[in-house]
């Protein structure tokens, strides 16, 4: 994930909270195994390796996934989806080089990027690529899922509570005893300050997950305009403004999806996801000079 990932729990006894931990550190590092684009050995390496014309059998759920991300592609508009690996590539050299790349390089990498060069068979679970340079990137919702799957699985080896931080994208269980929920404090844009109420997180609680997603921060600039290190799937290039968006949900691996494309669309569409996924969503977005701020109605006010 190349990400900090830690996990923090309460246990009847210290000799099974570290069994929890040491059994939920080892799923994390077997779905690393499977999502991470970076290792050659891993099944999405292995899968973006694969030459046109071939196929690689897969477990099932990891076809199911596929498929599910095939949904969301589909309901966010295009705003999210794993399929824009070669245009994460492409902008992640660029701003390691701090060259710009022409506009013809960036249409290439556009057209790679699409469901169109991928098959689904389900019959024995088999994933074919069509185009030799399409490459899949689940940097918008592995790190929630991953943290997901190991809240899940420390509850189920009898922890009373638990909170999973996947590198900023958060999932907890239960809550601290005596306490309300986790307690999570969102950063305020363009500052190191926190903002004075912080979030509930857990049982009892409407969300038991959040993610964030965009840093004012990050990015690229070219001829004055700066473009965001989040890239628009329907241009190839990252979005032209500067957005923060924590988006609250019953689970991590919505949070973080929907915060990916919180960054993207408008915020009639975000309101509308938010929605349909229950889910609740702050957007902060600079504008000339100035910030704007958009609470959903089920965010909490954070003063």
């Amino acid at each position: 994930m190349g990400s900090p990932f830690t996990v923090t729990l309460w246990h009847t006894d210290s000799a099974s909270a570290a069994a929890c931990a040491d059994s939920g550190m080892q799923l994390a590092d077997s779905l690393n195994g499977i999502f991470s684009d970076y290792d050659s050995v891993a099944l999405v390496g292995r899968l973006n390796r694969l030459p046109a014309g071939q196929a690689l059998q897969v477990p099932p759920f990891f076809f199911h996934f596929l498929q599910h991300c095939q949904v969301l592609q589909q309901r966010s508009g295009g705003a999210f989806d794993v399929a824009i690996g070669p245009l994460s590539v492409l902008w992640r050299r660029a701003r390691r080089s701090q060259q710009w790349p022409a506009d013809s390089v960036v249409q290439q990498a556009r057209y790679a990027s699409s469901w169109q060069h991928w098959q689904l068979l389900p019959q024995g679970y088999w994933v074919k690529k069509l185009y030799g340079a399409a490459r899949l990137d689940f940097g918008g919702i592995a790190k929630g899922y991953i943290a997901q799957q190991v809240a899940d699985d420390v509850m189920r080896r009898g922890a009373i509570a638990v909170l999973v931080d996947a590198g900023g994208d958060l999932a907890s269980a239960g809550v601290p005893p005596g306490q309300q929920g986790w307690r999570i404090l969102v950063n305020k844009p363009q500052s190191e300050d926190t903002w004075q109420q912080p979030l509930l997180l857990g049982t009892g609680q409407r969300f038991r997950a959040v993610a964030t997603s965009g840093d004012l921060y990050q990015g690229m600039l070219h001829e004055g305009q700066f473009y965001s290190h989040i890239i628009d799937p329907a241009s190839g290039y990252g979005v032209r403004y500067g957005r923060n968006v924590t988006v609250l949900a019953n689970d991590a691996a919505t949070a973080d999806w929907l915060a990916t494309a919180a960054s993207i669309l408008p915020e009639r569409k975000v309101r509308r996801l938010c929605r349909r996924y229950k889910a609740a969503c702050l957007l902060t977005t600079a504008v000339d000079g100035k910030t704007i701020t958009y609470r959903s109605a089920r965010f909490p006010d954070l003063q």
